[in-house]
């Protein structure tokens, strides 16, 4: 094996980090141009109905659930790359998510659906052009914990948007299958 190391400069070091991230990058733009598909097929079968007083969630409520996370995590990373957002406390942003999912379940599924792929969209054109120094970014994040966790726009991408999203679409399939099974029942009204 060629000796590199003891040349290996800090334009080496970050050259290597560059190809990571990049690495990185394109790995997320796979799972989310997957997650994007996967979300457009079952978002084409929620249907309008009103919203439920039942413990689970109906497919409605998890593409409006989509819509309203993907939204707030879009621009929270736009805000961060931006440099407008330098802390924020998490838990407040959860604790008012059902208001603001209440309101979102009130539109069509089909605005839902068109709100929720605008976001994506806007996402998977941003990681295509984002240079490696965005990724490493972030803000401080209070969680309600003592202590409060530096989270880069590279975790942001990866955890709350992709793995989130992967997460609610096996969700949305799963209450997609009760839903129909529901509804051929015997004794259904089908």
């Amino acid at each position: 094996m060629k000796l590199e190391s003891i040349d290996f400069g800090p334009e080496d070091l970050q050259t290597m980090l560059d190809d990571l991230i990049d690495t990185e990058r394109r790995s997320l733009l796979a799972r989310l141009g997957q997650a994007a598909e996967r979300l457009h097929e079952l978002a084409s079968r929620v249907e309008d109905e009103p919203p439920s007083d039942r413990q689970e969630w109906t497919p409605k409520e998890i593409l409006a659930h989509f819509a309203m996370f993907l939204g707030f995590y879009v621009q929270l990373v736009r805000d961060v790359v931006d440099g407008k957002v330098s802390e924020l406390n998490l838990l407040r942003k959860f604790q008012g998510r059902d208001v603001i999912g209440q309101r979102l379940v009130r539109r069509t599924s089909a605005e839902l659906a068109q709100f929720a792929a605008a976001a994506l969209k806007e996402l998977l054109e941003w990681l295509h052009s984002a240079p490696p120094t965005d990724f490493s970014k972030g803000c401080q994040v209070d969680s309600g914990l003592p202590e409060t966790r530096f989270v880069s726009v590279s975790d942001l991408v990866r955890l709350p948007l992709c793995a989130h999203m992967e997460l609610h679409l096996d969700q949305l399939e799963h209450a997609l299958r009760r839903s129909h099974e529901r509804s051929v029942a015997p004794g259904s009204h089908a």
